[in-house]
């Protein structure tokens, strides 16, 4: 995401648009917004700490989970599209919440992953973690622009975006209707997956916790590198953040945002 912008200079969260605005804005737009606001909000209050190797993911209840592969396949490659809207009961599965005590454990296991890969980050991975910065900026974004931190296709979405953007030091921005299509594929996926609909708030909270974090880990380092002008350690981190997402089947280096949702990247002809 290209947050060089004036749009992006002139965000700042004491000018975040009212609800009511907010009620009349597009989906789209609101996507928009976020995605700038995000990096430019946090990018400001947290120093870059590097996601942890895709072993992290591999390991756990989030990566190894079957109903989060195939929606995240869904989303980016079209096979949600034309389905049959999801019923206002499947959608509501998809919400959940939250505790503390699930927001502790998830940032427990995050901090011991990266300090495991990275163990002179361990005090700086503890202070970004215990600050709340990324979770609490995340969520309240999401909340203010039509979005919730407590719904699995909403933060879903989010991750697949940003990660797809660090991948290709891309910006989504330019895509807003892609965006939509993408969180509609994810939702419809999520909805009529039977697994999901056993999901307790718990497992759910995990799975959305632990994507945010990345997601928002990995646009701040994105951030900073390209502001220090670090050209080997953002390929590095770009490679990370393709492998985090491959867990789920998923290769985002094959793969374009468009305004028609993710589509596979044009091979030139010789």
């Amino acid at each position: 995401m290209d947050l060089s912008g004036s749009i992006a200079g002139r965000l700042r969260v004491s000018r975040i648009t009212t609800p009511t605005v907010v009620t009349l804005m597009r989906p789209a737009s609101r996507i928009v917004i976020l995605l700038l606001a995000i990096g430019a909000f946090v990018s400001a209050h947290a120093q870059a700490v590097v996601p942890p190797p895709s072993s992290f993911l591999t390991g756990g209840f989030v990566g190894s989970n079957g109903a989060v592969r195939d929606a995240m396949i869904s989303a980016t490659t079209g096979a949600a599209h034309g389905r049959k809207g999801s019923t206002g009961a499947a959608t509501q599965s998809l919400s959940f919440q939250g505790t503390q005590a699930v927001t502790r454990a998830v940032n427990q296991k995050l901090v011991d992953a990266i300090s495991e890969q990275q163990p002179s980050v361990r005090p700086r991975a503890e202070k970004l973690f215990r600050s709340g910065v990324l979770t609490r900026t995340f969520d309240d974004l999401l909340a203010k622009y039509g979005y919730s931190p407590n719904n699995l296709a909403d933060v879903m979405t989010a991750y697949l975006v940003l990660s797809w953007e660090t991948v290709h030091n891309g910006d989504a921005t330019r895509y807003p209707q892609g965006i939509e299509a993408v969180h509609e594929q994810m939702r419809d996926a999520l909805a009529a997956n039977p697994q999901v609909a056993r999901f307790d708030d718990a497992q759910k909270q995990e799975m959305a916790e632990t994507l945010a974090d990345l997601a928002m880990m990995s646009t701040i380092a994105r951030k900073q590198l390209l502001k220090s002008g670090d050209t080997a350690r953002l390929q590095q981190l770009e490679e990370n953040v393709r492998k985090n997402v491959l867990v789920f089947g998923v290769d985002l280096g094959t793969v374009s945002l468009t305004n028609r949702g993710f589509a596979p990247v044009a091979v030139p002809s010789h």
